[in-house]
């Protein structure tokens, strides 16, 4: 094993193993990936190319940076062979490119620092791709030689090659026996140029294509710490003039009362029950404002950030602190709101795959504002805020790939509808056919209730449960999840 390992580093190492490894990748993406469906090749196919690239030659410092991005990387996979999706893969190849940023750049601690390495990667890539053509233009005078030479020995074979036919055609029209033969060599010669045949033009676009990303992700250069005489200190910015601090209290002032008022309507008719206004309705109410107070609550963090820098006058004065930490306050209380107004059009109207992104969109809105009230309370600096927010999110994000969203929305649609009892509306079968396999269960559930529109769910679970079973046929289709959803549909039926 590890003789195999030594070997790969030393294939790797070398400019005529990296280009057979990448012909190899090459044909391998042709035959899982091209107009073909995906499964558990792709999230298979990328932890591979990051495993090889980890391999590489790297400094030992930076080795240490690619283990949690290798992680990422795993989980990301696992989500892939688990059930498929967009998300996963998409996750995968972010990990991928965060791999090719932390072998090159040196000392990635902070979010910000891996942000911007991996920002970085297409350019590195780019200049990857220059360097190795300057290479290949220095190598052209031994190889125009060498081709000169080439060239003379078949110009010298040219003319005895052209008689020798012109002998064959003459012998063709004098013996019939030759001429029988060359014609089967002839005819052979036709039918292996038929069977050979030659790619179509998207086939060797997607062979360029991954071919030169594998070579410029493989190639990239791990930039050296350049040790140099310490630069001189920065001139000291002059302070913020006074009116500064004074501007931030009367913000911070009259976004309290503002945002109170909000509140307290909230309160009395939203979580009071009390009778909203004539013509108006608790679904109008809340689907009017569940998007823009979000957007209200990301304005406010941004204004936060913006009066509490760490070099900022504001953040010393304790009656701002106070005034912030009471707006951050009401700013998630608003967040919340936002979530139970829009859990309440989700019970009169449905769930959907764009109201779940936004139940979670908002829970990472209200985790951030609560960050940024424990940064200023602790004076910790914007990097730390920085690097929680983004742990948290690729935390959020892992968990999300794993997780069958589409069979939650399925089954809480059947839960809530008008035929199971529900406060719900009539169930949209249509749509649940969109949510894919995963509405399968949902589907069989409603129809076992024997109500009203069971025989169209029946003829739709039917068709997701066929459309399942033929993709399945195909290997490179298959996950985990999608082989339990066909086998379980098969034993329970519709």
């Amino acid at each position: 094993m590890n003789n195999g390992i030594r070997l790969l580093n030393q294939a790797m190492a070398s400019t005529a193993g990296l280009r057979l490894l990448v012909v190899g990748m090459t044909a391998l993406a042709d035959l899982l990936f091209y107009r073909q469906p995906s499964g558990w090749p792709l999230g298979v196919y990328l932890l591979l190319a990051g495993l090889l690239l980890a391999m590489r030659p790297a400094p030992d410092g930076r080795r240490r940076a690619l283990f949690p991005v290798l992680l990422v990387l795993s989980v990301a996979t696992g989500a892939v062979v688990y059930r498929g999706g967009a998300l996963a893969p998409l996750l995968a190849a972010s990990a991928l490119v965060l791999l090719v940023g932390a072998r090159a750049e040196p000392g990635l601690r902070h979010a910000e620092d891996w942000a911007r390495a991996a920002t970085c990667v297409p350019d590195r890539m780019l200049r990857a791709h220059l360097r190795d053509r300057r290479l290949l233009r220095r190598r052209r005078g031994a190889s125009r030689r060498a081709a000169g030479s080439m060239a003379r020995a078949v110009l010298a074979w040219t003319i005895p090659v052209v008689l020798a036919a012109v002998f064959l055609w003459l012998f063709c029209l004098a013996n019939p026996v030759i001429e029988r033969g060359v014609g089967q060599v002839l005819d052979a010669f036709v039918k292996f140029l038929k069977w050979l045949r030659l790619p179509e033009i998207l086939r060797v676009l997607f062979w360029l294509a991954v071919a030169s990303g594998l070579w410029g992700v493989w190639r990239v250069r791990s930039e050296r710490i350049r040790r140099g005489p310490t630069p001189p200190p920065l001139p000291v910015a002059p302070a913020p003039p006074e009116s500064r601090p004074l501007l931030a209290l009367r913000c911070l002032g009259l976004f309290n009362v503002l945002f109170a008022v909000e509140t307290a309507t909230d309160l009395v008719y939203l979580w009071g029950g009390r009778a909203l206004p004539g013509g108006m309705t608790y679904a109008a109410y809340a689907h009017r404002g569940a998007y823009p107070l979000l957007a209200t609550a990301l304005l406010s963090a941004a204004i936060t950030l913006f009066f509490f820098r760490p070099a900022n006058a504001a953040n010393r004065l304790v009656a701002a602190r106070a005034l912030v930490v009471a707006w951050l306050a009401q700013n998630v209380l608003l967040t919340v709101s936002a979530a139970w107004r829009l859990h309440l059009y989700v019970d009169v109207y449905t769930l959907t795959q764009l109201r779940v992104a936004a139940f979670i969109w908002m829970g990472l809105v209200a985790f951030g504002l609560l960050s940024i009230g424990w940064r200023i309370v602790r004076g910790r600096d914007n990097r730390w805020l920085l690097d929680v927010n983004a742990i948290v999110l690729f935390a959020v994000l892992l968990a999300c790939a794993w997780w069958p969203m589409e069979g939650f929305i399925a089954r809480h649609n059947v839960r809530c509808c008008r035929e199971a009892g529900g406060a719900g509306p009539s169930l949209d079968i249509d749509y649940l056919k969109k949510l894919g396999p995963e509405a399968i269960p949902a589907l069989s559930d409603f129809c076992r209730r024997d109500v009203a529109k069971s025989e169209f769910a029946r003829q739709a679970a039917i068709d997701l449960t066929n459309q399942l079973r033929k993709s399945l046929e195909n290997p490179r289709a298959w996950t985990w999840r999608r082989l339990r959803l066909l086998q379980n549909a098969e034993e329970t039926g519709p």
